[in-house]
């Protein structure tokens, strides 16, 4: 059930789109709109946004990006320092507080790390970070790959985002299946961002990509293979290269990369590293955040609020009681935390790794180094008496290793000395056969 809210539009963009700005004449300069885009460039960006939706008409806007254009190389230069006021501004799209926080903090940070919970938006904020960034720079000098655990993951689970965005808010240029192309100065279609999957062991793939601008979208990070993961530092070497990682934690792997990623994260030695999770918990349909109304579904469909699109608390509740509060499944894919009963980074850290079991010496029967005290025997098995033993024999160990003779028991020997030979007849039961017969061995032991 949607929230009371304030009335709003169903868009509320307020940058004109670059289809509009096209047929602009580029010899013309206006000085008063190069004077007002040269002060809103310097404003910090909240001021900035405000100046520019509350004190500029539609025309005056148009005219002011133009000259922001020539100042910055880019229609959409105003936004360069602020991500969440270009997907708000320009792609005319709501946001919430965590998903305006993530934003934000790619262009503070050089890694971004988001440990997220199940069904809080995580894809849909990866590919609004790449329309964002492949725009506010010019066009040849920033590029952006995203990659995941699975091509299948960057063709159908990112970039359809990312295919449907840019032309919804006319921004420069096309999209195929797994790329964006803008035009260059050059008339050239310059490949902007596109999209990949490395295989596991593959060190080369995460090589020789460098830009002055390079922004690396990591989706689905808690299944990324540590080689990839430790990979991805060859990528951040430039002072304007940046990377977003974002996904579930692993229940699975204990040690891995996005693990790390994380713990560095918080860690306040690495101030170019950030860790920003986001709970199933602080959904805005859990909260009472007062979320805006979406604006990513189609134009027919009712107007609704975006915590519809959220966990809601009955999901959580009935969770929790499928599976119990400690189990490994609720923590990493509702709590957005990694289990620690795994062994994982932080408790080996923490001093609570698991003990190695004990591992039992293999018995020594029919060897000299043999104790006469033991003997192996299997009690279901037919047995025979042996004369002057006062005792039962039984099978020796020498049955292969799929055959349930080898489920042998240790029992005490009476006499004192080791088992002698068995009789010819003795019979084991098989598998693949009914009666088996076996030689007999000698009662002396074996050198």
């Amino acid at each position: 059930m949607s929230r009371t809210q304030p009335e709003q539009p169903t868009r509320t963009r307020v940058a004109p789109s670059a289809s509009k700005l096209q047929h602009a004449r580029p010899g013309v300069v206006s000085r008063d709109a190069a004077n007002v885009a040269d002060i809103l460039l310097r404003l910090p960006p909240t001021e900035r946004r405000n100046a520019f939706k509350h004190h500029l008409t539609a025309r005056e806007r148009a005219v002011v990006m133009t000259e922001v254009e020539r100042a910055t190389g880019s229609l959409y230069g105003l936004w360069r320092d602020s991500p969440s006021g270009f997907v708000e501004d320009v792609l005319g799209e709501s946001l919430w507080s965590k998903q305006r926080a993530v934003l934000d903090a790619i262009v503070d940070h050089k890694r971004v790390a988001v440990p997220a919970g199940f069904g809080v938006g995580k894809t849909h904020l990866a590919a609004r970070a790449a329309v964002w960034f492949t725009n506010v720079y010019p066009v040849g000098t920033a590029l952006c790959i995203t990659t995941a655990t699975r091509f299948r993951q960057v063709q159908r689970q990112l970039w359809p985002h990312i295919r449907k965005v840019v032309p919804r808010a006319g921004l420069p240029g096309y999209c195929d299946t797994v790329q964006y192309k803008m035009p260059d100065p050059y008339g050239n279609d310059f490949v902007a961002a596109y999209g990949f999957s490395a295989p596991a062991n593959d060190e080369a793939a995460m090589q020789g990509i460098h830009m002055p601008h390079l922004l690396l979208i990591v989706d689905e990070a808690g299944g990324i293979a540590p080689m990839i993961g430790h990979g991805t530092n060859n990528l951040l070497t430039g002072g304007h290269a940046a990377m977003l990682a974002i996904g579930n934690p692993a229940m699975d792997d204990p040690a891995s990369w996005f693990e790390e990623l994380c713990i560095e994260g918080d860690d306040p030695s690495e101030p170019t590293t950030v860790t920003i999770p986001i709970s199933s918990l602080d959904s805005p349909a859990i909260t009472g955040e007062l979320a805006p109304y979406c604006t990513d579904c189609p134009e027919g469909v009712a107007r609704h609020s975006l915590a519809d699109h959220m966990p809601d608390q009955d999901w959580v509740d009935r969770t929790i009681r499928s599976y119990g509060e400690e189990h490994p499944y609720v923590i990493a894919k509702v709590y957005a935390r990694f289990p620690k009963g795994g062994g994982g980074i932080a408790s080996r850290r923490a001093g609570s790794r698991p003990p190695c079991p004990t591992r039992t010496p293999p018995a020594t029967v029919g060897t000299a180094s043999a104790t006469s005290a033991w003997r192996t025997r299997r009690p279901s098995t037919p047995s025979a008496k042996v004369p002057g033993s006062g005792s039962v024999s039984t099978l020796p160990p020498m049955v292969g290793m799929n055959s349930p003779c080898t489920a042998l028991s240790v029992t005490r020997w009476s006499s004192g000395t080791l088992p002698p030979a068995l009789p010819t007849t003795t019979r084991c039961p098989s598998p693949r056969s009914s009666l088996r017969r076996f030689t007999p061995r000698s009662a002396s032991p074996m050198p």
